[in-house]
């Protein structure tokens, strides 16, 4: 992160096979935490349109987020009916 923070321009991530976007989620709560995500671009692509719908709603478990170990939940929105979103 250090590296990108010092260099000038967009950054951008492309995540393959996104399957539920948790991943790309992922990189972007870290890019949130280096003050980078105002300029980047994170795509993810998946063979599956459903895949897709449920990544792009952004969508989680409360369990599911549980099991990130360490990861900061103050990005996510509040918990609603057992989901973050």
């Amino acid at each position: 992160m250090p590296a990108l923070a010092r260099r000038p321009g967009p950054v951008r991530v492309l995540s393959v096979g996104c399957s539920t976007g948790a991943e790309l989620y992922s990189v972007g709560m870290l890019l949130s935490e280096a003050h980078l995500l105002e300029r980047a671009t994170l795509v993810g692509i998946d063979c599956r349109a459903d895949a897709v719908a449920g990544a792009a709603a952004g969508i989680y478990p409360v369990a599911a987020v549980a099991a990130w170990h360490g990861a900061p939940v103050a990005p996510l929105r509040a918990a609603r009916r057992g989901r973050y979103r």
